[in-house]
Protein backbone atom coordinates (compact mmCIF):
# COMPACT_ATOMS: atom_id res chain seq x y z
CA UNK A 1 0.00 0.00 0.00
CA UNK A 2 1.34 4.13 -1.16
CA UNK A 3 1.27 7.17 0.21
CA UNK A 4 1.11 9.74 -1.07
CA UNK A 5 1.61 13.92 -0.57
CA UNK A 6 -1.92 15.58 0.29
CA UNK A 7 -1.06 19.15 0.28
CA UNK A 8 2.00 19.09 0.90
CA UNK A 9 1.68 17.13 4.02
CA UNK A 10 2.65 13.39 4.58
CA UNK A 11 -0.67 11.62 5.71
CA UNK A 12 -1.11 9.78 8.83
CA UNK A 13 -0.64 5.83 8.05
CA UNK A 14 -3.51 4.05 8.14
CA UNK A 15 -3.52 0.55 9.42
CA UNK A 16 -5.56 -2.01 11.21
CA UNK A 17 -5.60 0.28 14.66
CA UNK A 18 -6.02 3.65 12.67
CA UNK A 19 -8.37 2.65 9.90
CA UNK A 20 -9.16 5.16 6.82
CA UNK A 21 -12.40 6.81 7.84
CA UNK A 22 -13.99 6.57 4.06
CA UNK A 23 -17.20 8.29 2.82
CA UNK A 24 -19.77 6.26 0.74
CA UNK A 25 -20.49 7.83 -2.87
CA UNK A 26 -22.86 5.26 -4.18
CA UNK A 27 -24.61 2.39 -2.55
CA UNK A 28 -27.23 0.29 -5.01
CA UNK A 29 -28.77 -2.88 -5.25
CA UNK A 30 -27.58 -4.69 -8.58
CA UNK A 31 -30.66 -6.69 -8.75
CA UNK A 32 -34.56 -6.04 -10.10
CA UNK A 33 -37.52 -5.93 -8.47
CA UNK A 34 -38.54 -9.27 -6.91
CA UNK A 35 -34.97 -10.58 -6.78
CA UNK A 36 -34.48 -12.80 -3.97
CA UNK A 37 -31.22 -11.78 -4.06
CA UNK A 38 -29.51 -8.20 -3.01
CA UNK A 39 -25.87 -7.55 -4.41
CA UNK A 40 -24.53 -4.29 -3.77
CA UNK A 41 -22.31 -2.00 -5.60
CA UNK A 42 -20.58 0.29 -3.48
CA UNK A 43 -18.37 3.21 -4.29
CA UNK A 44 -15.73 4.59 -1.62
CA UNK A 45 -13.62 7.67 -1.72
CA UNK A 46 -9.89 7.73 -0.96
CA UNK A 47 -9.54 11.31 -1.33
CA UNK A 48 -7.60 12.80 1.32
CA UNK A 49 -6.65 9.71 2.23
CA UNK A 50 -2.90 9.11 0.20
CA UNK A 51 -3.85 5.52 -0.06
CA UNK A 52 -3.80 3.25 -3.42
CA UNK A 53 -4.10 0.04 -4.23
CA UNK A 54 -3.05 -2.51 -7.29
CA UNK A 55 -5.39 -5.53 -8.42
CA UNK A 56 -5.63 -8.07 -6.47
CA UNK A 57 -5.87 -6.45 -2.97
CA UNK A 58 -8.74 -6.54 -0.87
CA UNK A 59 -10.34 -4.22 0.88
CA UNK A 60 -11.36 -4.73 4.91
CA UNK A 61 -14.60 -3.20 6.13
CA UNK A 62 -14.96 -2.90 10.05
CA UNK A 63 -18.42 -3.50 10.35
CA UNK A 64 -21.22 -2.49 12.73
CA UNK A 65 -23.11 -5.39 14.65
CA UNK A 66 -27.32 -5.17 13.96
CA UNK A 67 -28.90 -2.53 16.21
CA UNK A 68 -31.69 -4.67 16.72
CA UNK A 69 -29.58 -7.55 17.84
CA UNK A 70 -27.65 -5.56 20.40
CA UNK A 71 -30.77 -4.03 22.01
CA UNK A 72 -32.36 -7.91 22.19
CA UNK A 73 -28.76 -8.27 24.21
CA UNK A 74 -29.51 -5.59 26.73
CA UNK A 75 -33.06 -6.24 26.77
CA UNK A 76 -32.84 -10.08 27.69
CA UNK A 77 -29.96 -9.62 30.39
CA UNK A 78 -31.53 -6.18 31.65
CA UNK A 79 -28.45 -4.26 30.95
CA UNK A 80 -28.21 -0.67 31.24
CA UNK A 81 -26.78 0.43 27.73
CA UNK A 82 -24.44 3.60 28.85
CA UNK A 83 -22.84 1.43 31.82
CA UNK A 84 -19.12 1.73 31.11
CA UNK A 85 -17.07 -1.61 30.40
CA UNK A 86 -13.71 -2.10 29.91
CA UNK A 87 -12.67 -3.51 26.22
CA UNK A 88 -9.44 -4.38 25.66
CA UNK A 89 -6.31 -5.18 28.27
CA UNK A 90 -5.27 -1.72 28.12
CA UNK A 91 -8.49 -0.61 30.20
CA UNK A 92 -9.72 1.33 27.60
CA UNK A 93 -13.56 1.63 28.18
CA UNK A 94 -16.80 2.13 25.95
CA UNK A 95 -20.58 2.61 27.16
CA UNK A 96 -21.85 -1.04 26.85
CA UNK A 97 -23.97 -0.72 24.20
CA UNK A 98 -21.08 0.82 22.54
CA UNK A 99 -18.99 -1.33 22.34
CA UNK A 100 -21.32 -4.44 21.89
CA UNK A 101 -22.13 -2.23 18.52
CA UNK A 102 -18.53 -1.24 17.94
CA UNK A 103 -16.24 -3.63 19.40
CA UNK A 104 -17.33 -7.00 19.71
CA UNK A 105 -17.96 -10.36 17.94
CA UNK A 106 -21.99 -11.41 19.21
CA UNK A 107 -23.00 -13.46 16.23
CA UNK A 108 -20.52 -16.03 16.39
CA UNK A 109 -20.41 -18.75 19.32
CA UNK A 110 -17.04 -20.70 20.06
CA UNK A 111 -15.76 -23.43 22.29
CA UNK A 112 -14.11 -21.09 24.52
CA UNK A 113 -17.04 -18.65 24.75
CA UNK A 114 -19.19 -21.02 25.41
CA UNK A 115 -16.74 -22.91 28.48
CA UNK A 116 -16.25 -19.44 29.75
CA UNK A 117 -19.77 -19.15 30.12
CA UNK A 118 -20.89 -22.67 31.46
CA UNK A 119 -18.45 -21.20 34.58
CA UNK A 120 -20.94 -17.69 34.99
CA UNK A 121 -24.33 -20.06 35.21
CA UNK A 122 -25.53 -22.87 37.50
CA UNK A 123 -27.74 -24.29 34.27
CA UNK A 124 -27.32 -28.12 34.34
CA UNK A 125 -27.97 -28.34 30.36
CA UNK A 126 -25.31 -26.46 29.75
CA UNK A 127 -23.27 -28.23 32.17
CA UNK A 128 -23.67 -31.06 30.78
CA UNK A 129 -23.78 -29.43 27.28
CA UNK A 130 -19.70 -28.65 27.74
CA UNK A 131 -19.06 -32.13 29.38
CA UNK A 132 -15.39 -33.22 27.58
CA UNK A 133 -17.33 -36.29 26.39
CA UNK A 134 -20.27 -34.42 24.31
CA UNK A 135 -17.75 -32.17 22.34
CA UNK A 136 -20.06 -33.48 19.02
CA UNK A 137 -23.38 -32.28 20.88
CA UNK A 138 -21.45 -28.53 21.66
CA UNK A 139 -20.02 -28.33 18.19
CA UNK A 140 -23.38 -28.93 16.91
CA UNK A 141 -25.15 -27.01 19.73
CA UNK A 142 -22.69 -23.92 18.62
CA UNK A 143 -23.29 -23.80 14.56
CA UNK A 144 -25.62 -21.11 13.62
CA UNK A 145 -26.16 -19.82 17.21
CA UNK A 146 -25.27 -16.33 18.20
CA UNK A 147 -24.59 -15.23 21.64
CA UNK A 148 -27.95 -14.26 22.12
CA UNK A 149 -29.39 -17.77 21.63
CA UNK A 150 -26.55 -18.59 24.28
CA UNK A 151 -28.36 -16.31 26.79
CA UNK A 152 -31.64 -17.40 26.41
CA UNK A 153 -31.40 -20.92 26.53
CA UNK A 154 -29.26 -21.11 29.00
CA UNK A 155 -30.02 -18.79 32.10
CA UNK A 156 -30.23 -17.82 34.95
CA UNK A 157 -26.98 -15.57 34.38
CA UNK A 158 -25.04 -14.94 37.89
CA UNK A 159 -22.78 -12.49 36.01
CA UNK A 160 -22.20 -8.32 35.18
CA UNK A 161 -22.29 -7.06 32.01
CA UNK A 162 -18.65 -7.23 32.03
CA UNK A 163 -18.28 -10.70 32.63
CA UNK A 164 -19.76 -11.34 29.83
CA UNK A 165 -18.38 -8.98 27.59
CA UNK A 166 -14.86 -10.09 28.33
CA UNK A 167 -15.31 -13.58 27.20
CA UNK A 168 -15.80 -12.29 23.47
CA UNK A 169 -13.67 -11.10 20.86
CA UNK A 170 -12.72 -8.39 18.93
CA UNK A 171 -14.54 -7.20 16.29
CA UNK A 172 -11.98 -8.40 13.03
CA UNK A 173 -12.55 -6.65 9.47
CA UNK A 174 -14.28 -8.15 6.62
CA UNK A 175 -12.03 -8.65 3.60
CA UNK A 176 -13.80 -8.05 -0.17
CA UNK A 177 -11.89 -8.06 -3.32
CA UNK A 178 -11.88 -5.05 -4.69
CA UNK A 179 -14.24 -4.29 -7.95
CA UNK A 180 -12.23 -1.63 -9.66
CA UNK A 181 -9.30 0.08 -10.86
CA UNK A 182 -7.36 3.34 -9.92
CA UNK A 183 -6.63 3.75 -13.52
CA UNK A 184 -10.11 4.49 -14.45
CA UNK A 185 -11.53 5.75 -10.75
CA UNK A 186 -8.18 7.14 -9.19
CA UNK A 187 -9.67 8.76 -6.27
CA UNK A 188 -12.14 5.78 -4.79
CA UNK A 189 -12.48 2.27 -4.91
CA UNK A 190 -15.71 -0.07 -5.93
CA UNK A 191 -16.70 -3.31 -4.60
CA UNK A 192 -19.70 -5.81 -5.28
CA UNK A 193 -21.21 -7.29 -1.78
CA UNK A 194 -24.11 -9.56 -1.50
CA UNK A 195 -26.05 -9.24 1.17
CA UNK A 196 -26.89 -12.54 3.40
CA UNK A 197 -29.48 -13.16 5.26
CA UNK A 198 -31.19 -16.50 6.03
CA UNK A 199 -33.34 -18.39 8.84
CA UNK A 200 -32.24 -20.75 11.22
CA UNK A 201 -33.05 -21.50 14.67
CA UNK A 202 -36.13 -19.91 14.89
CA UNK A 203 -34.49 -16.69 14.09
CA UNK A 204 -33.44 -14.47 10.64
CA UNK A 205 -30.11 -14.11 11.27
CA UNK A 206 -27.84 -11.69 8.94
CA UNK A 207 -24.38 -11.53 8.01
CA UNK A 208 -22.61 -8.58 10.07
CA UNK A 209 -20.52 -7.03 6.84
CA UNK A 210 -22.86 -8.22 3.79
CA UNK A 211 -26.13 -6.50 5.99
CA UNK A 212 -24.19 -3.51 7.38
CA UNK A 213 -23.62 -2.72 3.90
CA UNK A 214 -26.68 -3.12 2.59
CA UNK A 215 -29.14 -1.91 5.35
CA UNK A 216 -27.04 1.15 6.95
CA UNK A 217 -24.37 2.44 4.74
CA UNK A 218 -26.02 5.42 2.31
CA UNK A 219 -24.21 8.20 0.58
CA UNK A 220 -22.48 10.62 2.93
CA UNK A 221 -21.72 8.06 5.87
CA UNK A 222 -18.41 7.46 6.71
CA UNK A 223 -17.10 4.29 8.15
CA UNK A 224 -13.56 2.71 8.97
CA UNK A 225 -11.67 0.45 6.23
CA UNK A 226 -8.38 -0.47 5.79
CA UNK A 227 -6.62 -2.62 2.79
CA UNK A 228 -5.29 -5.96 2.98
CA UNK A 229 -2.69 -5.88 -0.33
CA UNK A 230 -2.76 -9.65 -1.66
CA UNK A 231 -1.72 -11.11 -4.79
CA UNK A 232 -4.31 -14.11 -4.22
CA UNK A 233 -7.38 -14.04 -5.22
CA UNK A 234 -10.50 -15.13 -2.30
CA UNK A 235 -12.29 -17.89 -4.95
CA UNK A 236 -15.64 -17.57 -3.17
CA UNK A 237 -15.63 -13.74 -4.11
CA UNK A 238 -18.64 -12.95 -7.27
CA UNK A 239 -16.55 -13.16 -9.97
CA UNK A 240 -17.80 -9.96 -11.41
CA UNK A 241 -15.05 -8.18 -8.86
CA UNK A 242 -12.72 -9.64 -10.79
CA UNK A 243 -13.32 -8.85 -14.07
CA UNK A 244 -14.30 -5.42 -13.27
CA UNK A 245 -11.06 -4.67 -12.61
CA UNK A 246 -9.22 -6.98 -14.81
CA UNK A 247 -11.49 -5.17 -18.01
CA UNK A 248 -11.13 -1.49 -16.89
CA UNK A 249 -7.26 -1.44 -16.22
CA UNK A 250 -6.46 -3.64 -19.37
CA UNK A 251 -8.55 -1.10 -21.30
CA UNK A 252 -6.96 1.74 -20.25
CA UNK A 253 -3.13 0.57 -20.13
CA UNK A 254 -3.12 -1.67 -23.30
CA UNK A 255 -3.51 -0.56 -26.62
CA UNK A 256 -3.74 -3.59 -28.03
CA UNK A 257 -7.66 -5.43 -28.31
CA UNK A 258 -8.98 -6.35 -25.14
CA UNK A 259 -10.52 -9.45 -27.06
CA UNK A 260 -9.45 -11.07 -30.19
CA UNK A 261 -11.12 -13.18 -32.70
CA UNK A 262 -14.70 -12.67 -31.20
CA UNK A 263 -17.45 -14.15 -32.83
Amino acid sequence: MNHTLVNGEVPATFSRSNPFQAKVIKNVNLNGAGSNKETRHIELTLEGSGLTYKPGDCLGIIPQNDPELVTALLEEMKWDGKTEVVINPQGDTLPLQEALTNHFEITLLSKKIVLQAAKLTDNEELQRLVASENTDQLKEYMNGRDLLDLLRDFGPWKATAQELVSMLRKMLPRLYSIASSMAANPEEVHLTIGAVRYLTHGRVRKGVCSVFVAERLQAGIRFRYLFNPTNIFICRRLKIKISLWWVRGRALHLSAPLFRNVQ
